[in-house]
């Protein structure tokens, strides 16, 4: 009788201790899960996100501007009329009705500056109303205002649903695309400085046992370097937005210019949007659509002409892009008028 209670007590003190087991190799299982995680959402720009449908064709609108800085002026204008303070209705409808909407952000969030390129967290409320959900953030406005604090700038964007591009707390950051995902489509915006020279400022870079990390924008020097990045981007989308700004600002098309663009859409690009002060004219390189220069959009009081750009992406990747002249004035933004 003894030796069958001894038994039982062997047998049930090697189930409790098969349980104990269990329980521990679960632990281990689900701390290098939860590693992994942290490891692949280590920068602010995150996998694809979740499917959103908007229609039954399988296409996709995504509407490309210009420089938008936020002015005071704007701000009381939105108080008083909300996005139609600053723009006519005919443009907040056209940004609006689009799935994706791209503009170059020309301020930092927090702050102040020499040249005063400074807004509020508050003021992305307005961006969210006027439909604005991704953001290129390597332009040379971006780089003076908001590099030092490049990392938190990206974050609180995504906190309030707007994803960016071009800009983080070092160059891995920086260099990662956005992505958003409609009607079983994932777009991805890629944004980067062309950069002359060895002049880093306010460039990120990486931490390498012998350079420092530091925020700042994607800058590169190197065409073979964004052409590497164009790669990488086009791995995890369907249709790849890059937009590049050229650091002379050009008020005409360049050789170099050219020379990059179309290395950029043989790279994998689908779409490039070149970030300048003059809207420059668009070419089509293997069917595929270069807006030069996108102009300034909300981005100064001078009189000038601006353009709106949107893409309607087919279900098989197909382009179709449609221009619609613009003119800004004292910061509003309306169609130009037939003559």
């Amino acid at each position: 009788m003894e030796k069958i209670i001894k038994n039982e007590n062997i047998k049930m003190l090697g189930a409790v201790l098969s349980i104990i087991l269990i329980i521990i190799i679960l632990r281990i299982i689900k701390v290098n899960i939860t590693d992994d995680s942290i490891t692949q959402t280590n920068n602010h720009n995150t996998s694809p996100a979740e499917n959103i449908i908007t229609n039954t064709d399988g296409s996709v609108s995504v509407t490309i501007m210009g420089n938008v800085l936020v002015s005071e002026k704007m701000r009381s204008s939105y108080r008083l009329y909300g996005t139609e303070g600053f723009m006519s209705k005919e443009i907040a409808s056209t940004i609006k009705d689009s799935d994706i909407a791209i503009m170059n952000q020309t301020f930092c969030l927090s702050g102040s500056n020499e040249l005063n390129y400074s807004a509020s967290t508050n003021d992305l409320d307005m961006l969210q109303d006027m439909g604005i959900n991704m953001v290129s953030l390597a332009n040379k406005y971006f780089r003076i205002s908001g590099a030092d604090s490049s990392g938190s700038i990206a974050t609180t964007l995504k906190d309030n649903n707007i994803n960016s591009s071009g800009a983080g707390r070092d160059l891995n950051d920086a260099c990662s695309a956005a992505y958003l995902t409609y009607n079983d489509k994932t777009i991805g915006l890629l944004s980067v400085m062309k950069i002359s020279g060895d002049n880093n400022e306010g460039i990120a870079v990486n931490s390498n046992g012998h350079v420092r990390s530091i925020s700042g924008i994607y800058g590169e020097n190197s065409t073979d370097e964004i052409c590497d990045s164009i790669k990488k981007a086009k791995k995890n989308c369907d249709f790849l937005i890059v937009n590049i700004s050229w650091e002379d600002d050009s008020k005409k098309i360049t050789k170099s210019m050219k020379s990059d663009a179309h290395s950029f859409i043989k790279s994998g690009a689908d779409i490039i949007a070149g970030c300048s002060d003059k809207s420059l004219d668009v070419e089509y390189y293997k069917n595929k659509p270069i807006i030069y220069g996108t102009g300034n959009f909300l981005n100064t009081g001078n009189p000038s002409d601006t353009k709106l750009y949107k893409a309607v992406i087919s279900k098989n990747n197909k382009c179709k892009l449609t221009i619609h002249d613009c003119k800004t004035a004292a910061y509003f933004v309306e169609k130009k008028t037939s003559s």
